[in-house]
């Protein structure tokens, strides 16, 4: 919402900042409402994650936001900012969870496939600091791949890099569901959003697909949400 200092004001009716004034709650937050910290990646203020407080919340996150709070490094040639960040969640019952948030670079070029092959290295092998985006003891990795591990694999190698590390033998598994049966919760075609752990397993609903009712009746995203429930 700090952006909206730079948007004219003729242009600001219908979105969030209509009515806006300084100080006022990032979209996260105007989305999310009182209940939730928010923290995002370095460099990319549009990409965010949160945790409810009855939950837990997000070590050296004092604020309500913390911008820029997660640990990330942006990968050189594939735009500003960091795709993938990290955060540790204390959790109220004790536990520490370590989040990965992920957001793929988009596109179907070779250079975009080698970016979103570097970020999946960000998860698993190195996020930048020596160790991998999701070094915890109890992992969670999610968010827009902007890859299909469970279709695109045969011509992605961004696809097929996802399936070397989750799936099979290895120590992740998809909470969200896979391959050409799943859902379709992008464009009704692919599923680009995921949930991943080495700790949980759980079930995902996907509102307005499979005769489910939409989170709205108007159509603002290519995108429907993915909600999983965990334990």
């Amino acid at each position: 919402s700090g952006d909206c200092a730079q948007i004219p004001e003729e242009e600001r009716a219908g979105f969030v900042c209509e009515g806006w004034t300084e100080g006022d709650p990032t979209v996260a937050q105007v989305v999310l409402g009182e209940d939730f910290q928010v923290m995002c990646h370095p460099g990319k203020p549009d990409k965010c994650a949160a945790v409810n407080r009855r939950f837990g919340s997000f070590r050296g996150c004092d604020e309500d936001l913390c911008l820029e709070g997660m640990v990330g490094f942006e990968v050189e040639g594939c735009g500003s900012g960091a795709r993938v960040a990290r955060a540790e969640i204390d959790a109220t019952d004790g536990r520490r969870i370590t989040l990965s948030s992920v957001h793929g670079s988009s596109g179907l070029s070779t250079e975009d496939i080698a970016c979103r092959v570097a970020q999946v290295e960000q998860v698993f092998v190195d996020l930048g600091d020596g160790e991998p985006a999701a070094s915890g003891e109890q992992n969670l990795v999610m968010g827009d791949l902007n890859t299909d591990p469970g279709r695109m694999a045969g011509y992605d190698d961004s696809a097929a890099r996802w399936n070397d590390f989750v799936g099979g033998e290895a120590p992740f598994w998809f909470v969200t569901e896979v391959g050409p049966d799943a859902p379709g919760s992008y464009g009704g075609l692919t599923d680009i959003d995921h949930v991943i752990s080495d700790t949980w397993d759980g079930s995902c609903r996907y509102p307005g697909l499979e005769g489910t009712a939409p989170v709205i009746e108007a159509t603002y995203f290519d995108h429907v949400p993915v909600v999983c429930t965990i334990r």
